[in-house]
């Protein structure tokens, strides 16, 4: 079933969050796939959730950050040096918490490489519901809207994922 938006704003990536999803993530997802699962996931800021401080973050978040890692470093040292060394060693760290969670499951997260949504099967789809949408909504309601895309994912065939099929008959 569809959900309605609760927001005016255009995107939807508003109203989903990190902790929303890892919560869908870890309590939905993976105890209902099969053991050592490749997980494919694009770059959506809440599948990117990280530990891992950023440039912009204070020095302290930093320090704190390196104290963690066990990597030694001057007390004295100046934000500019303190982020030399985190730069460094992200490279060296499951930077994101869902793959480290998968991981704990036997999973591996696969991520698909930004701004390729054509590798992105689920984006040909969902192309294919908003023409479906397209070509037969006439009246503009939300309410009609949702129905002819549950319409047609409820007549789409999984085994045809890759042709983006859907039997309806209209």
């Amino acid at each position: 079933m569809l959900k309605k938006s609760t927001t005016t704003d255009e995107d939807y990536h508003a109203e989903i969050d990190g902790f929303g999803f890892t919560n869908w993530f870890e309590k939905c997802l993976l105890p209902n796939i099969p053991p050592n699962s490749i997980i494919v996931m694009d770059n959506a800021s809440y599948h990117c959730k990280t530990d891992v401080p950023r440039c912009n973050d204070k020095v302290q978040v930093m320090k704190d950050w390196l104290h963690k890692q066990k990597i030694p470093f001057p007390e004295k040292s100046i934000k500019k040096q303190i982020w030399t060394l985190v730069k460094a060693e992200r490279k060296n760290t499951d930077n994101y918490f869902i793959d480290r969670l998968a991981k704990g499951h036997r999973h591996e997260v696969l991520r698909l490489p930004p701004y390729h949504c054509d590798l992105n099967p689920i984006e040909m789809v969902w192309g294919n519901v908003k023409e479906y949408v397209t070509k037969y909504n006439t009246t503009g309601k939300i309410d009609d809207i949702i129905t002819l895309a549950e319409e047609y994912m409820d007549a789409y065939d999984p085994s045809a994922w890759g042709r983006c099929v859907a039997k309806v008959a209209r």
